[in-house]
């Protein structure tokens, strides 16, 4: 959990893993490049001391994780309870920054998210992030089957100052 997350607003979470290659931890996060296997696997299960909330993924992306590049994102900006305007301008910049974006109408401006992050070795300082919604009531009926998952301009790889960086 990242160290400005306050775990008594309700807000957004920033959880950290390790991305193990044995597939343990966060080692499947590379799975999600691909489209389908993020449809399919969209579902976040977290437990705190207020009790369970599930979330569902709609947003995969790599950034870097040094702030001088310009593929850098503050996560930590978003970090607990922003306002609708600011969350709404979150959204904005996760729709472009993200290689796989799930576009629907359930994106609530107050809503509370998920970010997943994890490193990603195919570039220096890389990380890679899953986005999640969380989602009010039984989740089962909540993911909504019509919504698509596209891929956007933004790429899987690591950008050309990143390369340089290596």
């Amino acid at each position: 959990m990242d160290s400005i997350v306050d775990m008594d607003s309700g807000g957004n979470l920033i959880i950290y893993g390790h991305h193990m290659r044995d597939d343990t931890m966060f080692g499947e996060f590379d799975k999600y490049r691909n489209k389908e296997f993020m449809e399919e696997n969209n579902i976040v299960r977290w437990e705190d001391k207020t009790g369970t909330h599930i979330f569902r993924l709609f947003g995969a992306m790599i950034i870097s994780g040094s702030s001088t590049d310009t593929d850098y994102v503050n996560l930590q900006q978003w970090a607990n309870k922003p306002g609708a305007q600011e969350t709404r301008s979150m959204l904005q910049i996760l729709k472009e920054k993200c290689f796989l974006y799930q576009d629907d109408l359930f994106r609530d401006p107050n809503g509370r998210y998920l970010f997943l992050v994890t490193c990603d070795e195919r570039f220096w300082n890389g990380r890679i992030v899953l986005i999640g919604e969380e989602l009010d009531g039984d989740s089962t009926t909540l993911v909504p089957k019509d919504t698509e998952t596209h891929e956007t301009t933004q790429s899987s790889q690591p950008s050309e100052s990143a390369e340089k960086a290596k």
